[in-house]
């Protein structure tokens, strides 16, 4: 009596987007490693070739790599970021040290 009843139907899937799990892959993150923090952007696709500072071998146009900085230069943040590397996959997950 005087109380609205509602739809127990909802369309739930209305105007629902899928997750794109490339776009959320590429989201910076904060990793420990060895030699102190870094933050490292996953999935990325190459747009030139890189040399990878692992195994020193080339990351090739459109190959998924890692891109990972270190943080906490004492020269600050622009620097941490001018500092960063292009990691094959596997040599960034091996934990591989740069090689120069």
């Amino acid at each position: 009596m005087g109380r609205n009843k509602r739809s127990k139907k909802r369309d739930y899937g209305a105007g629902h987007v899928p997750l794109d799990m490339t776009r959320l892959a590429s989201v910076s993150r904060t990793v420990s490693r060895y030699d102190g923090q870094y933050t490292v952007r996953t999935g990325l696709i190459a747009r030139k070739i890189y040399i990878c500072p692992g195994c020193g071998q080339s990351i090739s146009l459109g190959q998924q790599h890692v891109v990972a900085w270190r943080e906490g230069s004492i020269m600050g943040a622009r620097a941490d970021l001018e500092s960063r590397r292009h990691w094959h996959t596997a040599c960034w997950q091996r934990g591989l040290r740069p090689l120069n």
